[in-house]
């Protein structure tokens, strides 16, 4: 088992018999702000209507204190990722070389669109073992992930992915640990054995592929007849594809030693989440509460704390942290943490009264994956 792994259930385990422990996991969006326009990306529309605040995120410093206490208060699990893309902000390599540099063992993941890398922030991030980096890439088809990304897209995240595989190869490292996350779309998906073979050749570790959300404004963009993400939607025809020949990748992928994940199984399946069915597993859930926290609707709030680039909270990326009445330019992490907030959310995973945003949650596939290790 991952250290991580042990590392949650021991903090769970003091919530069960003690009633609290600090969190495990920061996730950290240090900025909205963008060098590509993802086509199926939400906050792209938004950048485009000026709705983000720019001038009000947290600055260099601000990070960096945020970093220091939450080293302090037990976090071992630092996610760079956000709205936007985390190289923006100049300072990023200096802030993650400060939580490798921690004594205590910590996992840093950072995801970005890999197309702002230089050289020698590569050398620097494999010689300081940064933990793992999620390149998201729309396409192993050079064509389609520029129309997708933006211009030259492919062409630097490609060329920065060899780079990295170069630097492994001289300092002998395996870290970091590569992974592709790309959104299973009609233009690839019969293109899993390609881009498997893509991973190989361009050093990648595990190709992650996750269902497609409609978000309210890319929704919007559909609705308005834009060609390009309506060329994006799974007909229940390629799903069934994709379904049948799951098997077959998973073979694929392990003959070449590249990992894969295909998540949503269930949406591949034709099975959907309505408005009309919320209440409904709101209620069946409810009914077969246990408040035993082993038996949690979900871990998310007894494990992690989102921060959002203007110092907004949240406890976890599902939840809405634009609207939160929480600011960490206003609180520390310990009073966010032990806040009446996070309680609530607490008592309502508790009580299996999920919110209405975790119907909708990308990640239950990771959950349920520490929640059968918590059950064992």
């Amino acid at each position: 088992m991952h250290w991580l792994i042990k590392e949650k259930i021991k903090r769970l385990e003091l919530w069960n018999s003690k009633g609290f422990a600090p969190p495990v996991k920061i996730l950290l969006y240090p900025t909205n702000r963008c060098n590509i326009n993802c086509v199926y990306c939400n906050n792209t529309y938004i950048r485009k209507m000026n709705r983000f605040n720019f001038r009000e995120e947290l600055s260099s410093e601000e990070l960096e204190f945020i970093i220091k206490e939450g080293l302090e208060l037990g976090i071992r699990e630092w996610c760079i990722q956000g709205g936007g893309e985390p190289l923006m902000l100049k300072d990023l390599p200096r802030l993650i070389e400060l939580i490798k540099s921690y004594p205590k063992k910590t996992l840093c993941l950072l995801v970005t669109n890999g197309t702002l890398f230089t050289e020698k922030i590569i050398k620097k991030f494999v010689e300081i073992e940064l933990d793992e980096i999620n390149f998201s890439i729309s396409s192993p088809v050079k064509n389609d992930d520029n129309e997708l990304r933006g211009p030259n897209s492919f062409e630097k995240s490609t060329r920065n992915l060899l780079l990295f595989k170069k630097y492994k190869k001289i300092l002998g490292r395996h870290k970091p640990f590569i992974r592709i996350n790309s959104i299973l779309t009609a233009r690839i998906f019969n293109l899993i054995p390609k881009f498997l073979y893509f991973c190989k050749k361009f050093g990648v570790d595990e190709l992650v592929l996750n269902p497609l959300r409609i978000q309210s404004e890319v929704r919007e963009e559909l609705e308005k007849g834009n060609p390009v993400l309506k060329s994006l939607i799974l007909t229940e025809k390629m799903k069934e594809h994709v379904r049948k020949n799951i098997p077959k990748y998973y073979e694929i992928s392990r003959k070449l030693g590249v990992g894969l994940q295909i998540n949503g199984i269930d949406e591949l399946k034709g099975v959907t989440v309505s408005n009309k069915t919320l209440n409904k597993k709101a209620s069946s859930s409810n009914e077969n509460k246990n408040k035993s926290l082993f038996n949690a609707y979900c871990f998310e709030p007894f494990l992690t704390i989102l921060i959002g680039p203007n110092g907004e909270v949240g406890w976890c990326c599902g939840s809405e942290y634009e609207n939160s009445p929480l600011n960490i330019q206003q609180s520390t992490l310990k009073e966010v943490w032990t806040s009446s907030l996070f309680e609530r959310i607490r008592k309502r995973m508790l009580e299996h009264k999920p919110l209405e945003n975790c119907f909708y949650c990308g990640f239950r596939d990771i959950s349920k994956k520490l929640e059968k290790e918590v059950k064992s």
